[in-house]
């Protein structure tokens, strides 16, 4: 999983979501409240939030920066999740995620697309002072995959045997 790099996302109940997956998948029981932000909004941030509906999580909230159309998630994930109870909270960002006597406080930042690019692409940029923050038991974060941390490959024995090189 590409990390969480907030301040609080090392805290208990911010998890990583293929980690989450792996044990769901793995049948390891866990609490996860009633409150849950889910963190991205790719395939896998999808089957997070609607496996948190099916473990009894009665709010699930999926939190993404850029607008609902920019999803990367397939749209019959998207429409299944929605049919399911997800919610989303669109153009908004997580910038901390503290303890608090409920469970965990996220302060998420309000965001709204910037200039285009030279690609013409618009990257959210934060709306100074807008930010406010959600109360839940569980944060998982959704960010992408990656195979590799920038000096070698994770996984097993054969993975830890590759090299690097420059092209």
């Amino acid at each position: 999983d590409v990390p969480l790099t907030i301040p609080g996302a090392t805290l208990p109940n911010v998890l990583p979501a293929i980690k989450f997956l792996r044990d769901i998948n793995n049948g390891k029981k866990g609490d996860y409240g009633r409150r849950a932000a889910v963190i991205g909004g790719n395939n896998a941030a999808m089957e997070v939030a609607r496996a948190l509906i099916r473990k009894g999580v009665e709010k699930v909230t999926v939190v993404y920066p850029r607008d609902k159309a920019e999803l990367k998630a397939n749209q019959r994930n998207i429409h299944e999740a929605e049919k399911e109870g997800v919610q989303f909270l669109m153009m908004a960002s997580p910038v901390q995620i503290s303890p608090a006597d409920s469970g965990l406080d996220v302060e998420l930042m309000r965001m709204k697309p910037g200039e285009p690019d030279a690609r013409g692409i618009r990257n959210p940029e934060a709306i100074p002072g807008s930010s406010n923050t959600i109360q839940v038991d569980t944060v998982i974060s959704s960010l992408g995959q990656k195979a590799c941390d920038g000096e070698k490959f994770i996984g097993g024995a054969l993975e830890e045997s590759l090299v690097l090189t420059s092209a």
